[in-house]
């Protein structure tokens, strides 16, 4: 079971031992991040979702990016976004509360 002292190439062994089929971080480039550890590529899916909110840089580490029409405008994510976005409808935060 990977803990925090786990290395890159020691959590990326696991999640590939593992199947996983679709990668998900949820940190970005905040701290306790894995990217190094995607940047591996252990999974055939890797997305981008919640976090920092911007473009980890490299359409290596991941394939997607969630985000929604109004916090990342496609005329400003094709300039300065290396995943191919994956735009949901409304809101992409998942907590978000209907409109009264």
């Amino acid at each position: 079971k990977p803990g925090r002292d786990v290395t890159p190439a020691g959590l990326a062994q696991a999640v590939n031992r593992r199947g996983i089929h679709v990668l998900i971080t949820l940190n970005g480039w905040t701290s306790g991040n894995q990217v190094d550890a995607m940047a591996l590529r252990p999974a055939p899916i890797q997305v981008e979702y919640m976090g920092s909110h911007d473009s980890l840089g490299s359409a290596v580490v991941a394939d997607l990016f969630v985000s929604d029409r109004v916090a990342t405008p496609a005329e400003f994510a094709a300039a300065h976004f290396a995943e191919r976005l994956l735009l949901v409808p409304g809101s992409f935060f998942i907590n978000e509360y209907a409109a009264s």
